[in-house]
């Protein structure tokens, strides 16, 4: 057979590979950008009794005000077999006879998850020592209690650990 010219109609039908393709980049564009915005996002809920914690709302903000109110200063001091602490009062003096506990988790890996029990090995310096290896971004919160008047003293931040 003879070439033939192609009708209009037939030039519109070879169209679809284009529409399929420019779809395709669409696809995979919006599939980069929610990546992208997942990665931004706030971590996965770390603690187990959120609930609870939002009952008890106004008894944690009184709590952190109090523990604010008693102007310790606390040196953290991240070493390879656990977090050495100093805690000093207003006056600078030791505060020592604190109870307490640290915990740590991973946003991305519960497994890793520690609750530590603080040992006093020192006038105002406590330890408290890793159950098993743990690296990386890891969010810390620190709760002690002082024995005498049953006040507290809370610390949360975030670190980075290294082996």
């Amino acid at each position: 057979m003879p070439n033939r010219k192609k009708t209009p109609y037939q030039q519109k039908h070879n169209l679809w590979p284009w529409f399929a393709l420019v779809v395709l980049t669409i696809v995979v564009a919006v599939n980069i950008w929610v990546f992208m915005i997942a990665q931004e996002s706030a971590p996965i809920i770390s603690d187990e009794s959120y609930y609870q914690l939002g009952i008890d709302y106004q008894k944690e903000i009184d709590r952190k005000i109090a523990s604010q109110n008693l102007a310790w200063d606390a040196q953290l001091t991240w070493e390879l077999q656990g977090l050495r602490l100093m805690i000093r009062s207003a006056k600078q003096e030791p505060v020592s006879g604190l109870h307490g506990y640290l915990k740590l988790y991973r946003s991305d890996r519960t497994d890793y998850d520690q609750k530590l029990v603080f040992k006093e090995i020192n006038n105002g310096l406590y330890q408290a020592n890793f159950l098993s290896s743990i690296q990386g971004a890891v969010n810390y919160s620190i709760h002690l209690t002082h024995g005498q008047n049953k006040s507290t003293w809370s610390k949360q931040g975030q670190s980075y650990l290294e082996r």
